[in-house]
């Protein structure tokens, strides 16, 4: 049962290392009037004039502000320049080739359902072992059925790593 639990630990720790800052949706009030200090803030980006990330120095904490006038912008514009404050001004432009379409279009009708249908055929036989085989406490079958559907490919690569060798 500690190895279970050992690779219980291990795969909670890969999957909450995968989560991603999201910034913090403010307005540019409340960036005027409680995060306007300098020191705070290391750098800014500025994308199609329509968002600005604030990058600030305590503990990775982003913001992000939705410009909706251009006065919005202008000002803070100004009060980053005012502070010397870095900030760049990317625009993404959005292009489509439409020589790629199709291929999208094939891979969506026919990878998509092929690699479901893998995903199926590998559950079918990971749990068809797994109830097959004997246990050495009973529960053991039980973890290792939970660790599979909640964790479908790293909870295969786990069983067929180190589930498969436990004790008969």
């Amino acid at each position: 049962m500690k190895k279970h639990l050992f690779a219980l630990v291990i795969l909670l720790l890969v999957c909450s290392s995968c989560a991603t800052d999201v910034p913090k949706e403010i307005t540019k009030d409340y960036f005027m009037s409680n995060l306007a200090n300098p020191v705070s803030i290391t750098k800014a980006e500025i994308v199609n004039n329509t968002t600005v990330t604030l990058y600030a120095t305590s503990p990775d904490e982003v913001y992000s502000i939705a410009i909706a006038k251009n006065d919005d912008l202008s000002s803070i514009i100004e009060y980053l320049k005012i502070n010397h404050i870095p900030f760049t001004q990317k625009s993404k432009v959005k292009t489509t080739k439409h020589s790629s379409l199709p291929l999208a279009s094939l891979m969506l009708v026919f990878v998509t359902p092929f690699l479901y249908f893998m995903y199926a055929l590998i559950l079918f036989f990971v749990l068809k072992n797994i109830v097959r085989k004997e246990f050495q406490p009973e529960t053991d079958k039980i973890v290792w059925v939970i660790i599979v559907l909640f964790a479908p490919f790293i909870g295969f690569l786990l069983y067929y790593f180190y589930g498969r060798k436990t004790n008969k």
